[in-house]
């Protein structure tokens, strides 16, 4: 029997292919991240010279990510809060319909994080796993307090 994955589903395949990415201490990048940063914006990179602890670069992950599974971007992909305008939107408050590759946005200091959703395994009261980039430094799963969040996205069915 052929089986055809979802969007969400390749999604999430893709990016853990990544997990355990991470940056290189001090003033240097890894050169995987300073592909995703230079893929997202040209200026991007030079703007910071050579060190990817001086980007925010979950958007550069999550445009990889989506320019590599053809699910689509929005056009400033490497600003986080550009994805709450990009595919169909989920409701935020009935956790029950997500489903794992969802993209959620949440509010940071300074800003705002792009990650896909993962589960709530674990993750204890008022948290979510997600998979994303820069989550610590590195591609990983991260529990993150759901109190921040502010957009929950759908990919678009292709």
């Amino acid at each position: 029997m052929l089986t055809t994955s979802t969007a969400n589903q390749r999604l999430y395949a893709a990016a853990l292919v990544y997990r355990g990415i991470c940056e290189v201490p001090g003033k240097q990048s890894n050169k995987t991240i300073a592909v995703w940063i230079k893929e997202a914006a040209s200026w991007l990179g030079d703007d910071v010279g050579n060190d990817d602890s001086r980007v925010a670069w979950c958007g550069c992950f999550r445009g990889h990510i989506g320019n590599k599974t053809m699910t689509g971007t929005p056009a400033a992909y490497y600003r986080a809060a550009h994805w709450l305008n990009w595919g169909k939107a989920v409701g935020q408050t009935n956790t029950k319909d997500w489903k794992q590759g969802d993209t959620l946005i949440f509010k940071r200091d300074g800003g705002y994080h792009v990650t896909l959703f993962s589960d709530f395994n674990g993750c204890g009261a008022g948290r979510v796993n997600c998979l994303g980039g820069n989550q610590s430094d590195k591609v990983c799963i991260a529990a993150l307090d759901l109190k921040n969040l502010v957009g929950v996205r759908r990919a678009p069915a292709i």
